[in-house]
């Protein structure tokens, strides 16, 4: 298993950062407001620019932090990207730098997406990047070298 490349350094620049003097905001295109900059966040935002601006994924096919129950426990997903007849297509699990993407970060990924239901699971922490595809019917992975496309 390979991590993918991703050009977090080409979307730097289109993120907007404030400083209250309580804490630093970040601006989130997709909610259309400030949130605390979070380590999780940071990386949350980055991948949205870059799924939107490399990738064409548009922002309006894209969900934040929405709420769902697994075995009555609220849980939230980080980020979902949805095909153009507004089924999940990608599930992205987005990690603080320092958290590891190891053995509890996928098993988390799979545990939430057999509530989503999508083909794809991306997971990243900023530094490394995973992609791969789920087949729903017989439980197989497959590692991908790059993000899949609508198309």
């Amino acid at each position: 298993m390979h991590p993918i490349h991703l050009p977090f350094d080409k979307v730097r620049s289109n993120i907007k950062i404030r400083n209250t003097g309580k804490t630093p905001e970040i601006w989130d295109v997709i909610r259309q407001k400030w949130v605390v900059l979070q380590p999780e966040e940071w990386v949350r935002q980055q991948l949205i620019h870059i799924f939107s601006d490399v990738y064409g994924f548009s922002k309006n096919l894209m969900a934040i932090e929405k709420g769902f129950l697994i075995n009555q426990k609220p849980k939230r997903f980080d980020l979902v990207i949805f095909d153009k007849q507004a089924n999940p297509f990608i599930l992205v699990e987005c990690k603080a730098f320092q958290i590891p993407l190891n053995q509890q970060v996928f098993n988390q990924m799979c545990i939430y997406n057999d509530h989503i239901k999508s083909p794809y699971l991306v997971a990243s922490n900023g530094i490394l990047t995973y992609c791969y595809k789920q087949n729903h019917e017989n439980k197989d992975f497959m590692y991908l070298e790059d993000i899949p496309s609508l198309t």
